[in-house]
């Protein structure tokens, strides 16, 4: 099964997600990439503290699992965050199609 990218909260953050399951950047060694369970860290919102790990090279493919979780799928808040970061990116293209149309000069004599 393969890993799909998405725009995390802030603008240079990009969360994993691999079988509905979202993943945030915890460190990089070497071409190494290691990503943790979104839910790795207690807070009100969530009571639950899931050890789930992923290793992936630069390139995004995996090169290990880490142990389970130990709570089911988000399948809702994936497609919600899928089609936030899907609306993040068009924003950016058309941003950069108007410094494109800009930059540029037409003028006819």
């Amino acid at each position: 099964m393969s890993v799909t990218f998405i725009s995390g909260r802030t603008k240079d953050s990009v969360h994993l997600v691999y079988k509905d399951h979202r993943f945030s950047r915890d460190r990089t060694r070497n071409d190494t990439i290691y990503w943790r369970c979104m839910l790795s860290r207690k807070t009100p919102m969530n009571p639950i503290i899931c050890k789930a790990r992923i290793s992936t090279d630069k390139d995004g493919n995996i090169i290990s699992l880490g142990q389970s979780h130990n709570h089911p799928p988000n399948k809702l808040e994936i497609q919600i965050r899928t089609c936030i970061s899907d609306i993040k990116r068009l924003g950016e293209l058309q941003e950069k199609d108007k410094m494109d149309v800009s930059e540029t000069n037409y003028y006819r004599n």
